[in-house]
């Protein structure tokens, strides 16, 4: 990855402030890389709670549509932002193992807009 492209994600990350996306803590660089602190999330992605046996959240009948909503939050709050995630996975979602609440994460394919139409 670029110098270029971990500043991009730095920089998206630190105007973002919602309780559904990942937060970014501290940032330090030494001459041959960036360290990045984000918030610490005990769980698990969405991608090993869906495919993983062993996985230490188990989602019950109505957590998924909660994680939808979750999701569609950070998502609806994203684009008032004129940012445009473009990388929405599984692999880009945690998923808290007690309150089982998805956070948003992984903004280095991230678009910031000038205008962002939603309709």
């Amino acid at each position: 990855m670029e110098d270029s492209d971990i500043q991009h994600e730095i920089n998206v990350s630190l105007r973002l402030s919602h309780p559904n996306i990942v937060r970014l803590m501290a940032v330090a660089r030494t001459d041959s890389c960036f360290y990045l602190a984000a918030d610490y999330i005990h769980g698990a992605t969405l991608n090993q709670v869906l495919h993983a046996d062993s996985c230490v959240v188990k989602l019950e009948e109505d957590d998924a549509s909660f994680i939808s909503l979750d999701l569609s939050m950070a998502v609806e709050y994203i684009h008032a932002q004129r940012i445009i995630h473009q990388d929405i996975k599984p692999a880009n979602v945690m998923v808290h193992q007690q309150s089982k609440r998805a956070v948003l994460t992984d903004w280095g394919m991230a678009n910031v807009r000038d205008t962002v139409m939603l309709r």
